[in-house]
């Protein structure tokens, strides 16, 4: 939290597999993988000073990232039905 960029660059590094092993296992598709990795990050930098250190900062954001690809899940479910209920 009080390392700056540079340190929140190099736990991006470190946790970069471990984001996008678990928005793909969701997400199913690497494109949307890969934007719900960056997604991830930006979440958890902005919610740092939220972060209180309960668990370790991998689990917080793996937590975030479940989240996230759950969130992307549902809105894709959502736009699926929009459009078949469109069709009839």
């Amino acid at each position: 939290r009080k390392g700056g960029d540079d340190a929140f660059a190099t736990l991006c590094e470190r946790y970069r597999r471990r984001v996008w092993r678990t928005v793909s296992a969701i997400a199913r598709r690497p494109v949307d993988a890969e934007d719900l990795t960056q997604e991830t990050f930006l979440k958890a930098y902005q919610s740092l000073r939220t972060f209180r250190g309960e668990a370790t900062f991998g689990a917080y954001l793996t937590r975030i990232a479940v989240n996230v690809a759950h969130d992307h899940a549902k809105s894709a479910w959502k736009r699926k039905v929009a459009f078949w209920k469109s069709a009839e």
